[in-house]
């Protein structure tokens, strides 16, 4: 009888492996759509909290969106925003190139990136971002004249 249980029931989960390799699905996987709405939601709530001034509520709903989804490079950017807004410019920067990789025309990580590079002294790097600012959304793009701004308004003398 035990033999005859246990027979039926790796038959049973035999079956459901077969089928989900066949609908190419598996259980442990999270939905994707399920996690991106997730992870817009949470990033959405987070960018109110960041207009309203709560850093540290806005970096914990961040912190929330890169978590439902890590290709989010959005969430990403503004998690380094955060970061930046609280004078943790390391965070901030590693970030931004979290956001770079996961995406190479994320324009916010882009112009947040090159901004923290000029008050780096790393005009090299700045002005390549700016470059690509423009290549990617063009010279009226608020990303591209932010980070202009900045390096038009720089000391020479510093």
């Amino acid at each position: 009888m035990r033999n005859a249980l246990l027979f039926l029931v790796l038959t049973i989960a035999a079956a459901l492996v077969g089928n989900l390799v066949l609908t190419n699905q598996t259980i442990w996987a999270p939905n994707a759509k399920a996690a991106t709405s997730a992870s817009n939601h949470l990033l959405q709530k987070g960018i109110e909290e960041l207009e309203n001034s709560n850093l540290a509520g806005a970096i914990r709903l961040f912190e929330q969106a890169v978590t439902a989804n890590p290709k989010n490079a959005r969430a990403f950017s503004y998690l380094g925003q955060g970061y930046g807004q609280v004078g943790n410019t390391t965070r901030a920067y590693k970030y931004y190139g979290i956001a770079l990789d996961i995406d190479p025309n994320e324009v916010k990580a882009l112009s947040w990136s090159g901004q923290v590079d000029l008050r780096n002294d790393r005009f090299d790097l700045a002005g390549r971002k700016l470059v690509r600012l423009e290549q990617v959304c063009g010279l009226v793009c608020p990303e591209y004249q932010s980070l202009k701004d900045v390096l038009d308004n720089l000391d020479p003398k510093d």
